[in-house]
């Protein structure tokens, strides 16, 4: 299929497991366990970054294809420091006082 060549190099897309196996490869040396990370784990750590910067639910769940918000609840748990930095954004008094 056209679509998996690329038009810059004429090579075929990657298939999952061959991916999976060069993504572990390559963060074999930055796992303490030297066994490296699966393209599930990237995902949720995908995930996690784009919460902590402030993207909205509908955003996550557009960039993740997840069907029900639910279903991001396991990949996304903010942390105190961003559920403190969105409090204090959607805090009426302090909106009250920078005027």
């Amino acid at each position: 299929m056209a679509a998996d060549i690329c038009p810059a190099t004429g090579r075929g897309r990657l298939s999952y497991p061959r991916a999976e196996y060069l993504f572990k490869t390559a963060s074999a040396e930055l796992d303490p366990h030297g066994q490296g990370g699966t393209l599930h784990q990237l995902r949720h750590s995908a995930l996690q970054h784009l919460a902590q910067a402030g993207r909205t639910a509908p955003g996550l769940q557009a960039k993740s294809r997840h069907q029900h918000l639910a279903g991001l609840g396991r990949y996304v748990r903010p942390g105190e420091e961003t559920s403190a930095r969105i409090t204090a954004e959607h805090d009426p008094a302090a909106r009250l006082c920078s005027r």
